[in-house]
Parts: structure tokens; C-alpha cells; sequence
């Protein structure tokens, strides 16, 4: 008798899960159906971000987007709600505190596009990513986060977002589950320190360096000092801001690498020039202040009241060829400021 109700009890179970799937994962389920970004307590506008620069971004919440049907022409479709589009923008939406918008930002992957497809999210939903292939019983996680962005003068205030975002897929013969994501908490907007630099050109003489010094591959000169300064003024009481630079390469502005490309003009060969920091040999990308940009660096942190401040830097000549033909040489990078 035992042994016949524990059979019983197997089939059963097999029984109910050879169903699940039809039922369960009729059209697109997102799992979890809700999360929540948690704004940061505090957020300094520094003086002199220029209008569209991003001010803040948060964490990036997750959902994992499932479909036992195939759907290879649908498409993944978010929509932004509660929100009026900040003016003079197309992606970025009112908050409570004039001068601040948010951007919602997604990363979308299916069979046609595994590794992601990043774009904005606007309502009603205009952006999305394409036929997704979708075969049954697909399974992709999907990507949601928001960036807080300068669209005018910033007020200090308690800012809130009241806009929030909805996400589905292959709703068309219902019983989808969407994905909700909403923003929580306020933070306190202040106005940190501006900032301008004081030495918008820096020549580096690196004097006359013998043949003999180069060595092989990776042997390089003495250092040379060198130094940006900054000009700080105003700013809250007790405010902090972050100083970011990017070094560009003049002559190769495509340059990711982290040695200097020698100008054109220059008749030395075998050679390039490192840009350090401390001991740490900087890389170059393009010209942007924009957060996040490619080798994009921290110089330091500048407090309110700090009226000077100093970058120390240092170049020196690298050996990139098995030989190196006496002559100039010269480099050329720009150096753009952000901050954050």
C-alpha cells in the first residue's frame, strides 16, 4: 500500500510538471516584477557642469525575462510613466527640482541580440531594441538604471523622481507578467565649488635624451614634471566635488592605448611618451567630459573654500620599436576636465 501511494504521488508530480510550462510561460514573464532604485542621500551639483551632463547613476537593477512560445518578431518595450519631458530634451524627464532630469537607461538581450542592446527608455516606449528570435523557453536577463541629469540652473531642494518605468514583452495574447521599476527616497541637492583651469596650455620640456638610453623595448627617459591647476570659487558650505580628466591623443584622437603618439612633424623614430600619475602611466581617449568616458581619471577630490588646485604629472619618452633614430620629438594631447 505504500508503495503503491508513493507511486501514485510520482506520476503526479510529473504529471503537473509536464504542464507547467504551457501555462506558466505562455507569454513574457519578467522575474522579479518589481524593483526599486534607492536615490543616494546626498548629490553636489558642481558650479560649472555644463547643461546634459549626467550628476549622478545609479546601481543597475536586474530582472531575468523568460517566454516558453516562440516570439521572434516581438519586442522587448519599456515606457516611462508620471513624467513630463524636460524642455529641450527627447529622453530625459522632469523631476521635482527644476534644472534635474532623469534618463532611464536599459540594456536589453535576446537571441538576435545576446550581448545587449543599450538604449534609452521613453514613453510611450518609442525606443526598443527590435525582433528579439525569440524561441521557446528563451531566458535573458534584462538591464534598468537611471542617470540624473543637469537640463538647467539647479535648485537646492529634496529631490524625488516620480516618473517610473514599465517593461514587457509578447503581451498581445495576454497573460504576460511586466516589470515595474520604480525610484525611492530623496536626496539633498547642493551647489558644490566651480572650477576653471588656470593653465589651459602646458609646455613639457624634456630635453636632450641620448640613443644610448633606449635600451630595448619598454626602456624609458628621466621624468618630467608638470602640473594642471585649477581655480576653485563658491560652492555650499561643506560641499565636495570630484575632478575627472581625459587625456587625448592630438595626433591619433582614436588613441585608447597609453602612450603618446609622436606629432607628425617630429623626426625621431622607435619613440612614444608616457603621461604618469604618481606611478601610474595614463591612458587616452576621446575628447568628452562626459562621466565614464574612456580612461577617464580621478585627479582628486576639491572641497568648498579651496581656492587652488594642483594636478602633479609627469611624461617621459618610451621606447615602442627594436630601434630608435636620433631627431625631435615631440607629442601633443589635450586634456578635458569633468566634474562630477
Amino acid at each position: 500500500m505504500k508503495r503503491s501511494i508513493f507511486i501514485f504521488g510520482f506520476i503526479l508530480f510529473f504529471i503537473c510538471s509536464a504542464f507547467l510550462p504551457s501555462q506558466v510561460f505562455a507569454a513574457g514573464w519578467f522575474n522579479p516584477r518589481t524593483s526599486s532604485i534607492s536615490l543616494p542621500a546626498n548629490i553636489v551639483v558642481p558650479g560649472n557642469a555644463q547643461v546634459g551632463a549626467a550628476l549622478w547613476t545609479s546601481p543597475r537593477e536586474v530582472s531575468t525575462l523568460v517566454d516558453g512560445t516562440i516570439a521572434e518578431n516581438a519586442t522587448i518595450w519599456g515606457s516611462v510613466s508620471n513624467g513630463a519631458l524636460a524642455p529641450g530634451f527627447t529622453d530625459v524627464y522632469e523631476t521635482n527640482i527644476p534644472g534635474l532630469g532623469v534618463r532611464w537607461w536599459a540594456i536589453w538581450r535576446a537571441r538576435n541580440f545576446p550581448g545587449g542592446v543599450t538604449i534609452p527608455i521613453t514613453s510611450p516606449g518609442t525606443h526598443n531594441p527590435g525582433a528579439t528570435g525569440w524561441k521557446v523557453n528563451d531566458s535573458h536577463v534584462q538591464t534598468i538604471w537611471i542617470e540624473l541629469i543637469k537640463t538647467g540652473p539647479v535648485q537646492s531642494g529634496k529631490l524625488s523622481v516620480g516618473t517610473r518605468v514599465t517593461s514587457k514583452f509578447n503581451c498581445a495574447e495576454g497573460g504576460c507578467r511586466d516589470w515595474q521599476v520604480t525610484v525611492a527616497g530623496q536626496s539633498s541637492i547642493s551647489s558644490g565649488p566651480t572650477c576653471t583651469v588656470s593653465t589651459p596650455a602646458i609646455p613639457v620640456t624634456m630635453g636632450n635624451i641620448a640613443t644610448t638610453t633606449f635600451t630595448g623595448m619598454g626602456a624609458t627617459s628621466p621624468l618630467r614634471p608638470f602640473t594642471i591647476t585649477l581655480a576653485c570659487s563658491g560652492g555650499e558650505v561643506g560641499t565636495v566635488i570630484g575632478s575627472y580628466v581625459t587625456l587625448t591623443d592630438v595626433s591619433r584622437p582614436d588613441n585608447t592605448s597609453t602612450t603618446l603618439s609622436l606629432t607628425s612633424a617630429s623626426t625621431a623614430s622607435g619613440l612614444g611618451i608616457h603621461i604618469l600619475k604618481e606611478d601610474v602611466v595614463l591612458g587616452y581617449g576621446p575628447d568628452s567630459s562626459s562621466a565614464g568616458n574612456t580612461n577617464q581619471w580621478k585627479a582628486g577630490t576639491i572641497a568648498q573654500g579651496v581656492s587652488v588646485f594642483q594636478i602633479p604629472l609627469s611624461a617621459r619618452y618610451v621606447q615602442i620599436a627594436p630601434n630608435v633614430s636620433p631627431g625631435s620629438a615631440n607629442g601633443l594631447a589635450t586634456f578635458t576636465m569633468s566634474y562630477q
